[in-house]
């Protein structure tokens, strides 16, 4: 859900929250008694965008904070996510805009400095996505984008042999098809083809992974 306001003349400011409920991430083994239990993660965003209009081009100011929320169990990997970034759209001719976007993320986890977990997810990150985008009529565009993710755990855990001194590389493409349902109703059908290299255990943490993604937005 979202709210959007007028700040002057071809000037917006936005701010969503998006919740994704207790996802499923797998069988694991806990920390305190190495006992292996189901792992669950909730999701909390709320981000907020400042958005000019300058003749043919949208630039646009990012924030955000989420929050990972998992099962007791695994609540040393609760963390707490801040990011900033630019974006923008250059339009041009045939309904053809581009996307590009710059972001810079920090995470911190519950378990930083706790060598009794070993388990310190926090994180800085730089992601860079570009993506070409053509309105094929008033109500439906379709678009295309390319991102990278570089992204470098920062834990001082020695014994954390998951993330001490990890690097991940995460190359992201696909294609949405974007319908306007109503002013404020939007309906989103994509394919995503993600993967992920890394430079440490490669065959636990590097993967291909195809996904189909169909949604629904709507700002009030």
């Amino acid at each position: 859900m979202g709210l959007e306001q007028d700040l002057g003349e071809k000037t917006q400011a936005l701010i969503t929250y998006t919740l994704t409920p207790r996802v499923f991430v797998g069988i694991s083994r806990e920390r305190r008694g190495g006992t292996l239990v189901g792992e669950t993660v909730t999701h909390h965003t709320t981000r907020f965008l400042i958005q000019k209009e300058i003749q043919d081009l949208d630039l646009g100011l990012t924030a955000h904070y989420k929050f990972r929320d998992y099962n007791d169990a695994f609540n040393e990997q609760d963390s707490d996510i801040y990011g900033v970034g630019l974006e923008s759209k250059i339009f041009s001719s045939y309904g053809l805009k581009t996307w590009t976007a710059y972001l810079f993320e920090l995470g911190m986890a519950s378990g930083r400095n706790k060598p009794g977990f070993n388990n310190d997810l926090s994180y800085v990150s730089h992601q860079f996505r570009v993506g070409p985008e053509v309105r094929v009529n008033q109500s439906l565009a379709i678009g295309v984008h390319y991102q990278l993710r570089y992204k470098e755990f920062t834990t001082n855990l020695t014994n954390d042999m998951n993330h001490y001194g990890r690097r991940d590389f995460t190359h992201t493409a696909g294609f949405n098809a974007y319908y306007e349902i109503s002013k404020s109703t939007e309906a989103k059908l994509g394919f995503e083809r993600v993967m992920r290299r890394t430079n440490k255990n490669p065959e636990f943490y590097a993967y291909d992974e195809n996904s189909v993604i169909l949604g629904i937005s709507y700002l009030f």
